[in-house]
């Protein structure tokens, strides 16, 4: 079992607070490197204990790899996890790891809502959230909400902006908790920079 850090434990309260509150979006802030999908598997293996379902929804191979990683070391054994991405379609996992561009297909997403009997999800996971504003995002989020009108979708990132200028706001409630970089690395969590100047031949004399 992977322990947690203080700062993991306190944003996952300040998700629960956050959804007792009324949120149904939130979305947690914290630095590359500090541990962000140890964070969400931690929030799916609570809600699987109560007999919920979850989905993971990522952009990237890796993305799709490295949760699933996760879940062999935090999750018991029984639960079943499944993988939705190009040919593999496995929509009746307890917790499914899904790729957006897969998922927001139409008949992934019929698939989806079909999978484990129609039993809907209790918990959806956005990793790297601020993609969330992306029409397959929504899309894929508005088909698993209008079957589980109650479920939680809890955001996951390091970057509250998007290159387009898109704002959060259409996708998630706001941010629970928030953690800075440097706050990180003043803590230990995180190793400071080092910068590296190179000069270029031209500069140095060399050729």
């Amino acid at each position: 079992m992977i322990q947690l850090r203080e700062y993991q434990a306190t944003a996952i309260d300040a998700v629960r607070d956050a959804c007792l509150g009324g949120q149904r979006r939130p979305i947690v802030n914290l630095p590359t490197g500090t541990g962000k999908t140890v964070l969400g598997m931690e929030l799916a293996r609570r809600t699987l204990e109560k007999g919920g379902r979850v989905l993971w929804l990522a952009h990237t191979d890796e993305l799709i790899r490295q949760p699933a990683r996760t879940a062999a070391a935090m999750l018991p054994e029984h639960v079943e996890v499944g993988i939705v991405k190009a040919e593999e379609n496995e929509v009746g996992a307890d917790l499914v790891i899904a790729s957006v561009p897969t998922a927001s297909r139409p008949d992934r997403l019929d698939d989806l809502e079909r999978g484990a009997n129609a039993r809907g999800f209790t918990l959806i996971i956005v990793d790297e959230a601020h993609h969330a504003a992306a029409d397959t995002y929504r899309l894929v989020l508005r088909r698993m909400e209008a079957q589980t009108p109650r479920v939680i979708v809890v955001g996951l990132t390091a970057t509250l902006e998007r290159g387009d200028g898109a704002g959060l706001h259409k996708s998630f409630d706001g941010v629970c908790y928030q953690m800075a970089l440097f706050d990180a690395i003043d803590s230990g969590y995180l190793v400071p920079f080092r910068q590296e100047v190179q000069l270029l031949p031209e500069l140095t004399g060399e050729t």
